[in-house]
């Protein structure tokens, strides 16, 4: 598995792939032993809670149902960030830290094209951000079997689809601010920007109805989790992350290949 670019990326987040992956299928778990306790209290508690906090968390009211409850505790903001932070930090230094390094140099001397280095990262990227989301499915299918959590994981697991692209927009936003500038930091400065500045976009439509067109910026908006996980989604919200995805993915191949890196 290290004998390849693919692999070695791989292995060397081995360690926090399995601890963020171990940490997402444990509070899964966790959420589906806790959803008969709460679940009449959740009723009561969404009158009681003010509307911004409620632009943050969503519909607690919902929460009375497994999907909900998930929903909220895990996959409206806990799951989406730590899959975005996972690919930023990755993206940004998938091909930044080999050049920083100068193992980037070995690299371009062997007979492998730069658009395979970077197809292989991308390939590293998309395994570590599959392995988390999913991880919190497989949480939840554990959770299914041992509780009285009547989830349906056909749902659950469109949902951590719907994160695993999520993910992939701010990763390789990332990836194509260091891809193009050939710097980590403004690779992470890019993909943690969009994050921020997109999900308190996400935010603002929903608190202030002239701002209302924001929420088409934010790809939070298309991840549409409240819908998703219910088994309510839309294909085209799918396709508009894949092609977020995809766009920014190409802006990073093109600045990559094209760039002078002194080799």
């Amino acid at each position: 598995m290290r004998n390849s670019i693919y692999g070695k990326a791989i292995w060397d987040r081995k360690i926090s792939l399995i601890s963020t992956s171990i940490a997402m299928f444990v509070f899964a778990v966790m959420y589906a032993s806790l959803h008969k306790t709460f679940m009449s209290e959740m009723s009561s508690l969404a009158n009681t809670i003010p509307p911004e906090l409620s632009a943050v968390l969503g519909d607690i009211s919902a929460a009375a149902s497994p999907e909900g409850f998930l929903n909220i505790e895990l996959y409206s903001l806990f799951l989406p960030f730590t899959v975005a932070i996972t690919g930023i930090t990755f993206a940004a230094k998938a091909i930044g830290k080999e050049e920083d390094s100068g193992t980037l140099e070995l690299l371009l001397a062997s007979p492998i094209s730069r658009s395979k280095i970077i197809v292989q990262k991308l390939a590293a990227i998309k395994f570590t951000l599959v392995f988390i989301a999913f991880s919190a499915w497989l949480g939840a299918a554990l959770g299914k079997s041992l509780f009285v959590f009547d989830v349906n994981l056909g749902h659950v697991a469109l949902a951590s689809l719907a994160v695993f692209l999520l993910g992939m927009v701010y990763a390789m936003a990332a990836l194509a601010g260091q891809g193009v500038t050939g710097k980590i930091g403004i690779g992470m400065g890019v993909g943690a920007g969009l994050l921020v500045l997109t999900y308190f976009a996400d935010i603002v439509s929903k608190l202030v109805d002239s701002l209302d067109f924001l929420k088409f910026l934010s790809p939070f908006y298309y991840m549409d989790m409240a819908n998703v996980i219910n088994g309510d989604g839309k294909v085209v919200n799918f396709v508009v992350l894949l092609g977020l995805t995809v766009v920014l993915y190409l802006i990073a191949h093109a600045g990559f290949v094209n760039r002078d890196t002194g080799v």
